[in-house]
């Protein structure tokens, strides 16, 4: 096999239930694998040259859907192909995924069940089996963020009113911060700061305002809020010092009670200050944003556009739009081959 020597984008497409393959520097289509029902987040491997994509449900969103999977598909990142499905079955509802390079092991958040709690499982790539299985009281462990030695994890729990912090070495949830209800979370830097989107989108439940909330991970509090006219949904930190935030504005809500979400704002902060550097505009209902390795460039994934925008960082402007396909939701960045 002749070595990839590009920079690759893989997106996953929730509706057309594929994953596309795009060339970062021009865009070029690469190809378009099929997957099964609903692929979500996805992770990149770089030990193996794999992506991990996560399967949540047959069909639906997180407040509507038709049943939970219990699939982690394995794709060959060069060959681009499907390998493998990983059953973390009797676990199911997999939602966010990330493989931790310092551990080598691949995590993913689940859904409570009538007899099972929501929480984190950690699989070993080898056996692509399921080596620990950390249980964690709520309905669903959706989002999450670890700590620069994978240590320690916390979990954005959707309508649940707290983020949970876990303890990977004792496997269990050593605290809880108070929060209205959460969807995007990120570390910053060196991990004494986690930032946190909220509250749940379409959430009635509660009249917080929306916004960022800044949780001190040394006393495990909120210490400030960053107030935002509309609601925010992915949070993502980078190399380069920055903090990427995507907002969510929605229109009146449709037949089927699903808000129609309209074009946003990728708002760019200094991880260290918190002072808000710049605002893009971008599609409609940015679920995931990802960067490069060196932090220069970030890629914004729409699910209401099926677009996805290329964002160059250092000089805070749209590179371009690239269409995908129905639902574009989770990505992987896979760099060439060394």
């Amino acid at each position: 096999m002749v070595p990839e020597t590009r920079d690759v984008l893989a997106v996953v497409c929730q509706f057309a239930r594929t994953l596309s393959f795009r060339d970062i520097a021009t865009g070029d289509d690469l190809g378009v694998i099929e997957l099964a029902a609903e692929p979500h987040e996805a992770t990149f491997d770089a030990r193996r040259r794999l992506i991990y994509v996560s399967h949540t449900y047959h069909g639906g969103w997180y407040s509507g859907n038709s049943g939970r999977t219990s699939m982690i598909s394995v794709v060959d990142a060069d060959v681009r192909q499907l390998i493998d499905v990983i059953d973390i079955s009797p676990d199911h509802g997999p939602h966010d995924v990330y493989w931790d390079a310092s551990t080598d092991v691949l995590f993913a958040t689940i859904e409570a069940g009538e007899d099972r709690s929501a929480g984190v499982v950690m699989i070993d790539p080898d056996t692509r089996r399921v080596r620990r299985r950390i249980p964690l009281a709520m309905p669903a462990a959706h989002w999450f963020a670890f700590s620069p030695d994978a240590s320690t994890i916390y979990t954005a729990n959707k309508e649940s009113p707290f983020v949970s912090v876990v303890d990977v070495a004792s496997g269990r949830e050593s605290a809880r911060i108070v929060v209205p209800s959460s969807e995007g979370i990120a570390a910053l830097g060196d991990g004494r700061r986690v930032v946190v989107a909220g509250p749940m989108l379409g959430s009635e439940m509660d009249a917080a305002v929306s916004g960022l909330r800044v949780i001190d991970t040394t006393v495990g509090v909120v210490t400030e809020v960053i107030e935002t006219d509309v609601p925010v949904q992915a949070v993502h930190a980078t190399s380069g010092g920055l903090l990427l935030v995507s907002t969510m504005p929605s229109a009146q809500a449709l037949p089927d009670g699903i808000p129609a979400v309209l074009d946003g704002v990728l708002q760019i902060y200094d991880a260290q200050t918190l002072a808000l550097r710049a605002e893009l505009p971008i599609g409609a209902g940015a679920l995931t944003v990802r960067s490069s390795a060196d932090g220069s460039q970030a890629f914004v994934a729409n699910i209401g556009s099926g677009t996805v925008d290329v964002i160059d960082l250092v000089a805070s402007r749209i590179v371009r739009t690239d269409l995908i396909g129905a639902g574009a939701h989770g990505l992987a960045v896979v760099p060439a081959e060394d």
